[in-house]
């Protein structure tokens, strides 16, 4: 299934490679070159995704859209027998794309310069988001009010302005983002200081009975992170939420 979503990705003239995502139930996608979209790409995409991409306020962000959701379409149709055209993209409750007529096939996708990462599972709520490797300039003023007190320690470790610095920040950002991705919330719509995603090791958040695990890597000068609902006893480090 992978092999055959990679020759047809590859067809297409998309570069991507499999990221490892060790104990998480989903497969994890990051595209590392692409084409400008021809009508291969478009015909793979509904009317209300060429739309959405119409919106978009450049021609290089349009075009990414374009073929990163081309590129979800065979991933989706390669691993989970879903035709492109049976693909029909809508909004769940709070926002987040989903399959309407198949709900139980869950994906995500996140840009980043360059770069695109595309996630699918099956019946397990997934989220992720990937950024470059790059200082932030108001990064400090950004973790104060964002970050929880054990990961303003990790960031306290580093030298401001080193590298390592630049990724422990963005560590635990991208692992907020695919948190609240795969809850289906906002930046604005958890106390995010009040809740710990960790850095660099697999962590999990329990959010009154769900428990959500983040995890991340960092392949080529990005760092990609992902989350899941994990489904059964709580174990190893955990930090605790209520909704």
């Amino acid at each position: 299934m992978r092999e055959r979503a990679a020759a047809i990705l590859n067809e297409l003239g998309i570069t991507a490679q499999l990221v490892a995502t060790p104990g998480a139930p989903l497969t994890l996608w990051m595209a590392t070159e692409w084409p400008r979209p021809d009508l291969r790409h478009r015909s793979l995409l509904s009317s209300g995704e060429i739309e959405r991409a119409g919106r978009l306020r450049s021609a290089r962000l349009r075009d990414r859209f374009i073929v990163a959701h081309a590129a979800r379409c065979v991933i989706i149709d390669s691993m989970f027998g879903v035709t492109c055209c049976d693909q029909i993209v809508g909004l769940g409750p709070r926002g987040k794309p989903c399959l309407v007529d198949r709900p139980e096939i869950q994906f995500n996708l996140s840009y980043s310069q360059n770069r695109f990462a595309i996630a699918v599972a099956r019946d397990i709520p997934i989220g992720i988001d990937i950024e470059h490797l790059r200082t932030i300039e108001d990064a400090v003023a950004l973790a104060t009010l964002h970050y929880s007190l054990s990961e303003l320690d990790a960031l306290a470790e580093q030298p401001s302005g080193s590298e390592g610095f630049d990724r422990i920040f963005l560590s635990v950002w991208t692992r907020k983002e695919a948190f609240l991705k795969a809850l289906g919330r906002g930046l604005g719509d958890l106390p995010l200081h009040e809740i710990d995603c960790g850095a660099f090791r697999t962590e999990t958040v329990r959010m009154g009975d769900r428990q959500i695990r983040t995890d991340t890597t960092l392949t080529s000068s990005y760092l990609v992170s992902w989350a899941w609902e994990h489904i059964g006893c709580l174990t190893g480090s955990s930090r605790k939420r209520q909704l």
